[in-house]
């Protein structure tokens, strides 16, 4: 992605840039808020509303990302000063859409074939015409629009973003994160558009310890569910969560005969082993067939145990 000086303002407040990411992304953490019905406040109607404005305003900084020119409608008339004030007529959704394709590439679905514009309509209804549509009518429209909307942050929008406007992502899909498992809908909704990604991934998929959808990518730095966006930095920890949430063991985690590290699992339930087999969270071997028994004179797991006795025991026996 290309950048321009006219972003970086080396000599001003950092804050006059990212002011549209801020507001688009606080009206994105209110819409989900308002959809989540764990909380007192909760109401479609207004859930819509901020929805939409969420995804006008993060499109068009994603345009801003690219050239602060491409969110101005008439180009021609473009003024850096008149920007900086604001005082510019800015395009819509639908137009700002058709930018990111044509200019920036980015192969968004076309806008009138895609849940922005059923979300467009819905708004529409309930902001200028005060319509009543029913709680389930608002949410058949929202959910796959704030899907949409998701994945649009995460892949468009934060890859390209500076790392103060990661910052305010990152704090903005951590509330979202903690509020999707209260949104079964959602979670469902986003499962079915990422399954065929997860069933052809390198990575072993496994079952979120936190939206219990079988989504979790096991990575060498840990671990990243596509659902509800959980991520963990590290293998070890994430070895105990899955122990203790998913399995619900006594014991977190064992060592591994292979990697030496605190994180295998027993009866790890996995995309490509439906049986569950043993799991290492770190260098990912599986004992599917073999059997590992616990060694009487160190304790830790180990396959071809002699009288009780892994292989290392007897060696440092032999040896000692």
């Amino acid at each position: 992605m290309s950048k321009f000086n006219h972003r970086i303002f080396a000599d001003e407040d950092p804050s006059n840039v990212h002011v549209p990411l801020k507001t688009g992304l606080e009206y994105a953490v209110s819409a989900i808020r308002y959809l989540d019905r764990e909380n007192e406040n909760a109401d479609e109607k207004f859930a819509i509303l901020h929805l939409y404005a969420a995804i006008e305003v993060l499109l068009k900084v994603r345009l801003i990302q690219e050239h602060w020119t491409l969110v101005i409608a008439d180009s021609r008339n473009a003024s850096l000063a008149k920007y900086h004030a604001g005082d510019f007529k800015s395009v819509g959704a639908e137009e700002a859409v058709r930018r990111l394709n044509d200019i920036c590439k980015l192969g968004l679905p076309g806008y009138r074939n895609s849940p922005l514009k059923r979300a467009e309509e819905m708004r529409n209804r309930q902001q200028h015409f005060g319509l009543n549509e029913s709680p389930i009518a608002i949410r058949a429209v929202s959910i796959p629009a704030y899907n949409y909307l998701i994945q649009f942050i995460e892949e468009h929008l934060s890859p390209g973003s500076y790392q103060y406007e990661r910052e305010l992502i990152d704090a903005a899909l951590s509330e979202i994160r903690d509020r999707l498992p209260h949104l079964s809908d959602l979670i469902e909704q986003r499962y079915r558009q990422v399954e065929p990604e997860l069933g052809s991934s390198p990575n072993p998929v496994i079952r979120c310890t936190r939206c219990q959808m079988m989504a979790l990518e096991v990575l060498s730095t840990g671990g990243r569910c596509s659902v509800c966006l959980g991520q963990w930095s590290n293998t070890q920890e994430l070895a105990e969560e899955y122990a203790l949430e998913v399995r619900g063991h006594n014991i977190p985690a064992d060592r591994c005969p292979t990697c030496r590290s605190i994180s295998l699992v027993a009866n790890v339930e996995m995309k490509s082993h439906p049986g569950g087999p043993w799991f290492c969270f770190t260098c990912t071997d599986t004992w599917r067939h073999i059997v590992l028994s616990r060694c009487c004179r160190c304790g830790h797991l180990a396959s071809g145990c002699t009288a009780g006795i892994c292989p290392s025991c007897v060696e440092e026996f032999v040896q000692g």
